[in-house]
């Protein structure tokens, strides 16, 4: 299942967007034009669904209610207070296939009474089919109704939950600038969110022998073409049971294995991204990981993309998460593999960001040979003036 389409009014950044997604995105812009802002959206939808996260208020209560979520246009705005905020999301088997499941939620503040944040409308389409519209009469009788979704409530999402399953698997990457080791401990987010590197272990012996070793045997191939004289990657226990990496180089360090308490916090987040792009998971989100991963692995990053799908469908084992990337790195742009079709360009403007694809003119560009970076980076980086005065 994929998130083929997403469209919004009202949130953070944006008045209106509506975007098409591919199994890999790319979505590129200068600071501050809401990269992160859409990311979010599937992230607020996974908060309502999961066990524990406090449904829509507590989503809500995550990103400082309502008030914050909605435009920003609209905060300063007194008139304004009533204008609801919507996400619209679809989902296909495949890109370009028929629509499977459509979500639209529409938040609003209460005028009156207690100013809650309630469901202005709640639409749940499966195969062109509506079978959830709200608000009902008993919504209208009890507004009380309306502070929860019915996508979050197990007793009445039965005919939608496979959707609310969906929701709820999103995974979300984050780093740490340092990485715990022995003795150490740091806070896990617990909700949808996995920083690199940490708890990697855990999930390393989750996995059944057989997809294990076919993980890590893949990461090995992945790791040489991103860490000169890197060989093989394994998995063990010690004579306790405790589990273990290690990992062997072709350089004058291969006689003695190299385990992963000597693994540099560069290399452990490496090996931790791609165990989560093996992962089983619907859908993940990378948040700029030039930030926190080495350019040698962003210069060939597409292509790793590329290989780690041929090689799952090879062992016919379940497709790669379809994966949605915000960047501004050059390393990245300027490697080849990157699907023009599969770039979002955002864009900051009077009326709010804008989410656009290549241009005609980016496209001619890219076909006489210019780098998909050097076509972005007038986009990428903000410009600032020829003439800039600190005092008089």
């Amino acid at each position: 299942m994929l998130i083929t389409r997403v469209r919004a009014s009202n949130w953070r950044n944006f008045s209106a967007i509506d975007i098409s997604l591919k199994e890999f995105t790319y979505l590129v812009g200068a600071n501050g034009v809401g990269k992160s802002s859409l990311l979010d959206i599937p992230r607020f939808l996974g908060d309502i669904c999961r066990e524990g996260g406090g449904g829509l208020q507590g989503a809500l209560k995550k990103r400082g209610g309502l008030a914050h979520v909605r435009s920003l246009l609209n905060t300063s705005d007194s008139s304004k207070k009533g204008t609801a905020m919507s996400v619209d999301v679809e989902l296909s088997e495949k890109v370009g296939g028929p629509v499977i499941w459509r979500y639209v939620l529409a938040l609003r503040m209460e005028g009156q009474g207690r100013h809650r944040d309630l469901v202005a409308q709640e639409r749940v389409w499966k195969n062109g089919k509506l079978i959830l519209n709200r608000p009902t009469a008993q919504d209208r009788r009890d507004m009380e109704c309306l502070t929860q979704t019915q996508l979050e409530q197990t007793g009445v999402n039965g005919d939608f939950r496979e959707l609310a399953d969906f929701f709820r698997a999103n995974c979300c990457l984050l780093p740490v600038f340092s990485l715990p080791r022995e003795g150490e401990t740091v806070n896990l987010p617990g909700d949808g969110t996995r920083v690199l590197g940490v708890g990697l272990m855990d999930r390393i012996t989750q996995v059944q022998d057989s997809a294990r070793n076919f993980r890590m045997n893949t990461i090995g191939r992945m790791m040489q073409l991103a860490v000169p004289g890197f060989s093989e990657l394994y998995f063990w226990r010690d004579e306790s049971g405790s589990p273990y990496l290690e990992a062997k180089y072709t350089t004058h360090r291969q006689r003695s294995l190299q385990t992963d308490e000597w693994f540099t916090d560069d290399m452990l987040r490496m090996i931790d991204f791609f165990w989560s792009t093996l992962d089983d998971l619907p859908f993940l989100m990378v948040d700029e990981p030039e930030k926190y991963l080495p350019d040698a692995l962003m210069q060939r990053f597409p292509a790793f993309l590329v290989e780690l799908r041929r090689l799952k469908k090879d062992k016919t084992y379940r497709m790669m998460p379809q994966m949605v990337m915000t960047t501004n790195s050059r390393q990245l742009l300027a490697s080849p593999g990157i699907d023009p079709a599969s770039v979002i360009v955002l864009e900051a403007g009077r009326a709010g960001s804008t989410a656009r694809t290549l241009k005609a003119a980016e496209l001619a560009e890219l076909k006489s040979g210019t780098v998909l970076a050097d076509v972005l980076m007038p986009v990428v980086q903000a410009a600032i003036g020829p003439k800039v005065r600190f005092y008089k």
